[in-house]
C-alpha cells in the first residue's frame, strides 16, 4: 500500500525505486515477524498462505518501478519462502504444487503486466504524435479557408475599388463610397481576427444595410428566432456571399428586376435566400475564372464549417441563391474519432505468456505423478488445458469469435469433470487437483478476449462440477475445495482486471474524442486568426492609405491613379500568382506597372510540391527578365507538375521555358519561342 501511494508521486527514478523496493522490505519484514513467532512451535509444518502470495508486492513493483523491479521482487519473494519450507520441514511436495501455483501467477502478472504497460506508453506515443498531425491538419485546412475567405473579399470589394479609381474618370462619391465599404470589410477581417462575435441584431441591421445599399427596392422579409451570438467567420463570410449575391443579380438582372430576400435565422441554423425574376443563366456555363460566384459566393459558405451554398438558375427561369449555416452540422460536420481504436498486445510476448503456463501445467502434471498420482488422470487434464488454448487461441487480439469461445468454456467444464472420476487422491497431500486452479487461468484469458460473461458461467460451473466431485469422492474433498477457491479467486482478480481494462478502453476513448474536438477547434480558432491578422496587416499596409485617399472628395492625379493601377495588379498577383508572389518579382513587377507594363503572374501547379531552390531561382529570373522588359505585355507562369518545363516568360520578345538551373545560363536546353 505504501508503495502505491507514494510511487505515482515520486520525481525522480531514484524515489521510485525506493517506493517500488518497499513492497520487497514490507515481504521481508512479515516474513521476520513470523519467524519470530515460530518459535514458539509450528502447527502442522505448514507457511502461513498470505505469504506465498507473491503476485501482490510483484504487481505493485511492476507499476511502481517496471519491469526488472518486478522480477526482483519475484525473485526475492521466492527464495525467503523457500527458506522459510526448509526451516519449518513441512511437506515438500504440497508446498512446491502451491509454490509453482503462486509463482505462475506472480509471472503472469510480471508478463501481461509488462505488455499492457508497454503497450500503453506506445500508445501514449501514438496518440501524442496523431494530435500533433491532427493539429497540422487542422491549421494548413484553417488557413487555407481563412486565405480564400480574404481573397473573395479583396475580389469583391478592394480590387473593383482600385480598379475604378486607376480610370481617367470622375466618380465622385460613387467611387468614395465604394472605397469606404472596402475599408469596412478590411475592419471585418480584423475583428475576425480578434475573435469578436456579432450579436444577431447587428448581424441583421449589416444584412439589411446591404440589400439597401444594392437595391433599395429589394423585399426583405426576416424571422428571427435566435439570441446566439455569430461567429466572425460566420458573419463574414454570410454577408459577404450576400452582397456579391446582389451585386451579381443587379449587374446581370438588370435593376428594374424584382428581388426578394428572405432571412431565417434560428439558434441551430441561419438561411438566406435571394431571388429574382431575371433572365436567368445556365449555371453549367459559367467559367472557372469567374471568381463572383465559384470563390465570393460558393467557396464563402463552403469554408465555414456546416455551411453550404446553392446557385439554382436557368434561362428565362430567373435566379435563386441559397446560403446556409447549420450549427449542429457545424458541431458534427467532422466527428473526433478515438485515436485509439483498440487494445493491441504483442501477439508474440501473448504467445511465450501461453507456452509458460502451459510448461508450468505439465511441471505441475508430473510432479503430481511422480508422488503416486495417476496417470491418466495427469494426461486428460493436461488434454483439456490444451484444447482450451487451441480454442482461445492468440491468432489475433480481437473478440473472440462466439463459437470458440463456447468451445473453450465445454473444454473447460469437461476438464473439471475429471474430479467426478473415482481416481485416488492422496489425502495427506494437496495439489491433486491441480487443473482446477488451472483451469480459472484459462478463463482469465477468455475473459480477456472480451468474453467476460461467458468466463464468468463457465468459471461456475467448473466450480459446480468440482464440488460435486468432492461430494461424490470425498476422500480428499479439502483439496478439491481448496482449488477451487484458488480458481475462483484467480477468476474473480482476472475478470475484474478484464472488466476494467475495457471500460477504461471506453473512458479512454470519450476522452480521446472531447481531447480531439477541442484540439481542432483550438487549432483551427488559432491559425485562422493568425491568417486573417497576417492578411490584415497586409491589406493595411499596401492598400490601406490608397483606400483612405480615394474616400477623400477631391480627384486622383495622374500619379496616384497609376498607384492605384500597381496595387491593384499586386493584390491580383498575390491571389493569382500565390508562390511567384514573393521578393524580388513583387517589387519589381510593382516598378514594372508604375512605368506602364502589363504584368500577369499565374501559378498553375496547383498543390505540387516545389523545390524551394529551384522556386527562387525561377523568381529571380522572372524578375531579370521583367527589368529589362521596358513596356508592352509581361505574363511568367509556373507549369502543373509532371512538365518537363517548370516555367514560362511570354513577353514581346517571345517565349522562353524555364527547364532547371541550366536555362539560366544559356544551356541548349533553354528554349525561346517567337510569337
Amino acid at each position: 500500500m505504501t508503495a502505491a501511494l507514494t510511487g505515482p508521486r515520486a520525481e525522480t527514478r531514484a524515489r521510485r525505486l525506493i517506493a517500488a523496493c518497499t513492497a520487497s522490505i514490507a515481504l521481508t519484514a512479515g516474513v521476520v515477524s513470523w519467524l519470530m513467532g515460530a518459535f514458539g512451535g509450528i502447527r502442522d509444518g505448514d507457511l502461513p498462505w498470505l505469504l506465498t502470495v507473491t503476485a501482490v508486492p510483484v504487481g505493485i513493483a511492476l507499476v511502481v518501478a517496471g519491469r526488472n523491479a518486478a522480477w526482483l521482487t519475484l525473485l526475492t519473494a521466492t527464495a525467503l519462502v523457500q527458506v522459510l519450507r526448509f526451516l519449518v520441514e513441512g511437506d515438500f511436495w504440497t508446498g512446491l504444487v502451491s509454490d509453482l501455483h503462486a509463482f505462475a501467477a506472480a509471472v503472469a502478472v510480471i508478463l501481461i503486466g509488462s505488455l499492457i504497460l508497454a503497450v500503453a506508453q506506445g500508445l501514449d506515443r501514438s496518440a501524442a504524435e496523431a494530435y500533433a498531425a491532427e493539429q497540422r491538419r487542422t491549421a494548413a485546412h484553417a488557413r487555407r479557408m481563412a486565405r480564400e475567405r480574404t481573397e473573395a473579399m479583396v475580389h469583391d470589394d478592394v480590387l473593383s475599388t482600385l480598379n475604378l479609381a486607376a480610370q481617367d474618370i470622375d466618380l465622385g462619391p460613387a467611387l468614395r463610397d465604394q472605397a469606404e465599404y472596402a475599408l469596412q470589410q478590411v475592419e471585418v477581417l480584423s475583428r475576425q481576427a480578434r475573435g469578436r462575435p456579432t450579436s444577431p441584431r447587428e448581424f441583421l441591421a449589416l444584412v439589411q444595410e446591404i440589400v439597401q445599399r444594392e437595391d433599395a427596392e429589394a423585399t426583405l422579409d426576416i424571422e428571427s428566432t435566435g439570441s446566439q451570438a455569430l461567429d466572425p467567420d460566420v458573419t463574414e463570410a454570410v454577408s459577404g456571399a450576400l452582397r456579391q449575391a446582389m451585386v451579381n443579380s443587379v449587374s446581370h438582372a438588370g435593376s428594374q428586376t424584382a428581388r426578394r430576400v428572405r432571412v431565417r435565422l434560428r439558434p441551430d441554423e441561419l438561411v438566406i435566400r435571394l431571388t429574382d425574376d431575371g433572365p436567368g443563366f445556365d449555371p453549367h456555363q459559367v467559367p472557372p475564372s469567374a471568381l463572383g460566384i465559384r470563390q465570393s459566393i460558393l467557396g464563402r459558405l463552403r469554408a465555414l464549417p456546416g455551411g453550404s451554398a446553392q446557385v439554382r438558375s436557368a434561362p428565362g427561369a430567373g435566379t435563386q441563391v441559397t446560403l446556409a449555416v447549420r450549427r449542429s452540422a457545424a458541431e458534427q460536420s467532422e466527428p473526433a474519432q478515438p485515436v485509439v481504436n483498440a487494445y493491441e498486445p504483442p501477439m508474440r510476448g501473448l504467445a511465450m505468456l501461453a507456452a509458460l503456463f502451459l510448461l508450468a501445467q505439465a511441471g505441475l502434471a508430473a510432479v503430481v505423478t511422480a508422488r503416486g498420482g495417476e496417470l491418466s488422470v495427469a494426461a486428460l487434464a493436461m488434454a483439456g488445458l490444451l484444447c482450451c488454448a487451441a480454442a482461445i487461441g492468440w491468432d489475433d487480439n480481437g473478440r473472440l469469435s462466439l463459437p470458440r469461445a463456447v468451445t473453450a468454456g465445454l473444454a473447460a467444464v469437461a476438464t473439471s469433470a475429471i474430479t467426478l472420476l473415482p481416481a485416488s487422491r492422496d489425502v495427506d497431500h494437496l495439489g491433486d487437483t491441480w487443473y482446477v486452479t488451472a483451469l480459472g487461468f484459462v478463463l482469465v484469458a477468455l475473459a480477456l478476449r472480451e468474453r467476460l460473461g461467458l468466463a464468468v458461467t463457465s468459471g461456475l460451473l467448473v466450480s459446480a462440477v468440482a464440488l460435486t466431485g468432492a461430494y461424490l469422492q470425498n476422500d480428499d474433498a479439502v483439496d478439491v475445495v481448496i482449488s477451487v477457491v484458488r480458481s475462483l479467486c484467480v477468476l474473480a482478480v482476472g475478470s475484474a482486471f478484464a472488466f476494467a481494462l475495457r471500460r477504461a478502453h471506453q473512458h479512454t476513448g470519450e476522452i480521446q474524442q472531447k481531447e480531439l474536438a477541442l484540439l481542432r477547434e483550438t487549432a483551427w480558432n488559432e491559425a485562422t486568426r493568425s491568417e486573417l491578422s497576417e492578411r490584415v496587416h497586409m491589406l493595411s499596409t499596401t492598400v490601406g492609405c490608397m483606400l483612405r485617399r480615394i474616400t477623400e472628395l477631391t480627384p486622383l492625379s495622374s500619379q496616384e491613379r497609376a498607384e492605384a493601377r500597381a496595387l491593384e495588379g499586386l493584390l491580383r498577383d498575390q491571389q493569382r500568382g500565390r508562390r511567384l508572389a514573393q521578393q524580388p518579382l513583387i517589387d519589381t513587377a510593382m516598378e514594372a506597372r508604375r512605368r506602364g507594363v502589363d504584368v500577369c503572374l499565374l501559378d498553375d501547379s496547383g498543390e505540387a510540391v516545389l523545390d524551394e531552390g529551384i522556386l527562387r531561382e525561377i523568381v529571380r529570373w522572372m524578375s531579370d527578365a521583367l527589368s529589362d522588359t521596358p513596356e508592352g505585355q509581361f505574363t511568367g507562369r509556373l507549369f502543373p507538375a509532371g512538365r518537363v518545363e517548370s516555367a514560362s516568360i511570354t513577353s514581346r520578345n517571345g517565349t522562353t521555358l524555364f527547364r532547371g538551373r541550366d536555362s539560366l545560363r544559356g544551356h541548349p536546353r533553354a528554349i525561346s519561342v517567337e510569337v
